[in-house]
Parts: C-alpha cells; structure tokens; sequence
C-alpha cells in the first residue's frame, strides 16, 4: 500500500480553493477544524493535500476549476 504523500503550502490551499492568501490565513486562524500542519519549514507550514481534501469535502469548499488547458 503506498500513502499519498502530496503536500500543499499556503499558496497552494489558495489556489485550490480560488481564494487569495490572505483570505486562506483568515480561515486558518477562524476555523478550529482546519487541519494541523505536518510541518513548518522556512518557507511556512506545510500540510498532507490528504488533508486539506478531506478538510474542504466536510466544509463543503469546492476546489476551485482549474483553468482550461490550451491546446
């Protein structure tokens, strides 16, 4: 069995969810059920993608679409 060990900073939470970085650290704080970092480097924290999925499925945040690929 191999674990999904995709991992997403800030930058990459706000993306998904079409939200600017600010925004993303207003929810971080305000919301008690945003997931625990794994880890907090230089760069800023870090989480599992597993978890910010999961996060944003019981939250009810829909990804944000993904731009259309040109072609």
């Amino acid at each position: 069995m191999t674990k999904d060990l995709r991992l997403m900073a800030a930058a990459e939470i706000a993306q998904a969810l079409g939200l600017g970085s600010a925004r993303i650290y207003q929810i971080m704080k305000s919301d008690p059920t945003f997931p625990e970092p794994i880890a907090t480097l230089r760069v800023g924290k870090i989480w599992l993608a597993t978890d910010i999925e999961e996060w944003m499925r019981r939250t009810g945040r829909a990804p944000a679409r993904p731009a259309a690929e040109s072609g």
